[in-house]
């Protein structure tokens, strides 16, 4: 959820920590460097800069979960001006699963779910596919969120609100953009959603089988700006996916796209998803530890 923040939050705090960091840094070079203005906690500064910092191995593993791997060198994608890849988005939906615990109450897809509907898989693929590691039935799910990434490049987010019996979608494009192809899109979406609910599996653990995705009303969300360029729109999705469990259908605040990607990579990384989180903090001290007694 964007928020809002005054503009005394832009000014660096004056004290030791930000001073020494920014001494102890001095003379290395970085893909994209954390500054005090994402007001990160020292910790995670650290691990931040290590992560980016250019002299290092590029072929570092610094995110796992099973088979989806991402170095170093690979999550330049998320330095700003860069195109961010759709296996971020992959790795997000995976640590928004996997934080949920036994308490799920939403589904996040990654962006190849809603690629295989457009490709028109058939339902038992799609259940293969996706229902073991993000959609796992469960009659306490309130939100399903899916990105859609189109072949242009343009990035958009679609919220199933189950609460409301209403369908959100998050655009920063100005509505005569393409808005209705988009509308027909998401009511497709809808209709596979409703196959997958009625199938055996999710009726037997009481998944609520009167939802009719594709019937509820199409809303878009309040407070989004209307562009007429899809320049950093997966950035944009980015930062709605980050509402998780805390849905609004209100997006009104300050968007900073330098702060949405360092953060959103340090959730990735900090998560307890990642099976790289322990050897990344162990190497990152070791990396600050060398850095300090050079300077």
């Amino acid at each position: 959820m964007l928020s809002n923040e005054n503009a005394s939050s832009t000014v660096p705090p004056k004290n030791n920590h930000r001073s020494t960091l920014g001494e102890t840094l001095t003379g290395l070079s970085f893909t994209f460097k954390p500054v005090p203005e994402m007001n990160l906690r020292k910790e995670h500064e650290k691990i931040g800069a290590y992560i980016f910092c250019s002299s290092l191995d590029g072929e570092e593993e610094i995110i796992k979960h099973g088979d989806c791997r991402i170095s170093r060198a690979q999550l330049t994608c998320m330095c700003p001006g860069h195109e961010i890849s759709e296996e971020v988005f992959t790795l997000m939906a995976i640590r928004t699963t996997h934080e949920q615990s036994n308490k799920r109450i939403l589904w996040s897809l990654p962006p190849l779910f809603a690629e295989d509907i457009f490709r028109d898989k058939t339902l038992d693929d799609l259940l293969r596919d996706y229902g073991k590691d993000f959609m796992q039935p469960n009659k306490n799910i309130k939100w399903v969120y899916i990105p859609v990434k189109e072949k242009v490049g343009h990035w958009y987010l679609i919220v199933f609100s189950i609460i409301d019996k209403v369908t959100y979608y998050f655009d920063v494009l100005s509505p005569k953009h393409g808005e209705e192809q988009r509308l027909q899109d998401m009511k497709v979406i809808g209709q596979v959603l409703v196959q997958i609910i009625l199938s055996e599996d999710y009726v037997k653990h009481g998944m609520p089988s009167k939802n009719h995705f594709e019937k509820w009303d199409i809303l878009r969300g309040y407070g989004l700006p209307q562009l007429e360029s899809s320049k950093n729109s997966a950035c944009w999705v980015m930062q709605w996916l980050n509402m998780e469990s805390h849905f609004t259908p209100s997006v009104l605040g300050v968007f900073k796209d330098e702060k949405v990607r360092m953060s959103s990579t340090l959730k990735l990384v900090l998560s307890e998803s990642n099976e790289r989180k322990r050897d990344v903090q162990i190497s990152t001290d070791r990396w600050w530890n060398a850095v300090v007694a050079k300077n």
